[in-house]
């Protein structure tokens, strides 16, 4: 494996720290925390889920837009905590023309002060999500909250 990024001629930072070429017959493999958190370096691209990943003590801010392919592989993220008084909260903030399938989210606190929260994502847009389940979370907003998604 190569821990290096590269530029490519679109302008878009590869993450190439995971295996995987990113394509539908070759999905980047998350396998780590910080290997979830590179998914903002390309945000179109395919992924798929190879271990639990525990978030528990991780002071982060909701990944950007998302426009790819994640498979959770059945797999779990836990204690997900995201705490904000501004909207869009998430795993991912927003997703556009995105897909999500066999991921598991447990143990989530995720709190607006405004609205759109949901487990996977605060906004979805022409987002497919199939087979994905949350477990034992705490969702609080002003509205338009939901388990894994605030808003469709």
């Amino acid at each position: 494996m190569i821990f290096s990024m590269f530029l490519s001629t679109s302008g878009i930072v590869l993450a190439s720290s995971m295996e995987g070429a990113g394509t539908e017959t070759s999905p980047y493999l998350i396998r780590t925390v910080e290997n979830l958190y590179d998914i903002p370096k390309n945000p179109t691209s395919h992924y798929r889920l190879m271990n639990d990943l525990d978030l528990q003590n991780l002071e982060r801010y909701p990944m950007e837009t998302f426009m790819g392919v994640f498979d959770g592989n059945n797999k779990t993220i836990s204690n997900l905590k995201l705490i904000s008084p501004a909207g869009y909260i998430g795993l991912f903030s927003t997703t556009s023309d995105a897909i999500f399938k066999n991921l598991k989210s447990k143990n989530a606190h995720l709190e607006s002060g405004w609205n759109y929260v949901g487990t996977i994502t605060g906004s979805a847009l022409n987002t497919q999500i199939t087979h994905c389940f949350v477990i034992d979370s705490k969702i609080l907003s002003s509205q338009l909250a939901g388990a894994i998604c605030g808003y469709v």
